[in-house]
């Protein structure tokens, strides 16, 4: 390799490096969208494609920064137990009109759906709804055993659930009641897997390991931080012991954005707000922010920084998207000019002497007057020899 190549090839090393470094150097900034509006969802777009180009500030990785732009609808959670409820409409309807077995499988359906959510009060309140619709529809089937059983296990997920007596037969709701007494009889549950353990409504420990339950249908969950809930139905029986086994199922980090997104989102008042941007931040494992809502159809962008805070709300008008990011890192102030930055203008060179008009007039006369003093001075020397201005007398010999 020649030198010249050498010292090319090190100055382009060091500036692809240089950038490199420059690069890894800008602070990560999440761009949050709050809104379930595509006009949201543009602006937030916009947002991270300025960051990407910014000299101070970086994006973060690609897949959660698609994440967290999107538009904000419900989450799992929220979707499993909307569609419960609206299972619950539908299988009273069925039942109203006598399709017992429709109504059936409308219930299961929506039992089997919420086993995958997290077993919060609603969630298990709304789980004992839809075992009562179940015993319910077993009555009307003329099963009278798994009545029993399905309004048994309503009243162990939610005790406090009573249903309307203006709404259902007074022969159903007579059965109900005379299953509160519950069984006295206890067996046991050994539960498989890893996670808190929740038996109906109530966290009775960490997996695996072995639980006491009464004898009757129960409901298992296996729930964590860092696994999706999962849960199963299982009978036991007086003295027996049965085994669960619940899969793993390892929640992925996108997923623990999404529910963290949706728990900034509905947060109530400005401390919960505070706490779950601080939680969402240690997950992504930034110290800078960006989030955009809407109020009453106009959109809303807020920073936040981990060392100030949230930001001054400021409604999204007309101005570039640069200038948004500006509380995160300010643009470099205007340079403002003063008497001493005025530039300094140069006097015109001054011409040599013998460029200077009064000398480029003298020359001339000056050789002109020396040429005229030689002249003068050679006729001078004429005169002075001969004596006269004219030629010699020629002398003759011998005259």
């Amino acid at each position: 390799m020649s030198p010249r190549l050498a010292a090319r090839l090190a100055v382009v090393c060091s500036l692809f490096f240089g950038v490199a470094i420059a690069r890894a150097e800008r602070r990560p900034v999440a761009i949050v969208n709050l809104t379930e509006t595509d006009a949201g969802m543009e602006l937030a777009r916009a947002l991270g494609n300025e960051v990407n180009q910014h000299a101070v500030l970086g994006p973060i990785d690609a897949v959660l920064a698609g994440e967290l732009m999107s538009k904000a609808g419900p989450d799992d959670q929220t979707r499993r137990l909307r569609d419960a409820h609206d299972a619950i409409r539908a299988a009273e309807q069925q039942l109203e009109r006598f399709e017992f077995k429709s109504a059936e499988g409308t219930v299961q359906a929506a039992q089997s759906a919420l086993l995958s959510a997290t077993p919060t009060g609603e969630v298990v309140a709304t789980y004992a709804e839809l075992s009562f619709l179940l015993g319910h529809a077993y009555l009307g089937l003329r099963d009278n055993r798994q009545a029993a059983a399905a309004f048994a296990l309503a009243h162990r997920v939610d005790p406090t659930f009573q249903p309307d007596e203006g709404r259902y037969l007074p022969e159903v709701i007579r059965t109900y009641n005379a299953t509160k007494a519950g069984q006295t009889a206890t067996g046991t549950i050994s539960v498989t897997g890893t996670g808190t353990v929740v038996i109906d409504n109530q966290e009775v420990g960490t997996a695996p390991a072995w639980f006491p339950a009464t004898a009757g249908d129960h409901v298992v969950w296996l729930i964590g931080p860092d696994r999706d809930p999962r849960g199963k139905k299982v009978t036991v029986a007086a003295k027996q012991k049965e085994e669960v086994a619940i899969e793993d199922a390892v929640t992925t980090k996108r997923t623990k954005v999404s529910r963290a997104r949706n728990v900034l989102r509905a947060a109530p008042d400005t401390a919960a707000r505070s706490t779950a941007m601080g939680e969402l931040a240690t997950l992504l494992g930034i110290k800078d922010a960006v989030l955009v809502t809407d109020n009453a159809g106009k959109l809303v962008v807020q920073t936040w920084s981990a060392a100030d805070g949230f930001s001054k709300l400021r409604e999204r008008k007309t101005e570039p998207v640069a200038e948004l990011l500006w509380p995160l890192a300010p643009p470099p102030p205007a340079k403002i000019a003063r008497k001493d930055d005025r530039p300094i203008k140069l006097p015109p060179p001054e011409d040599r002497w013998y460029e200077k008009s009064r000398y480029r007039i003298g020359i001339p006369s000056a050789v002109l007057a020396i040429v005229g003093i030689f002249v003068i001075a050679s006729i001078d020397r004429h005169v002075t020899t001969n004596g006269n201005l004219g030629p010699k007398p020629t002398e003759t010999i011998g005259r």
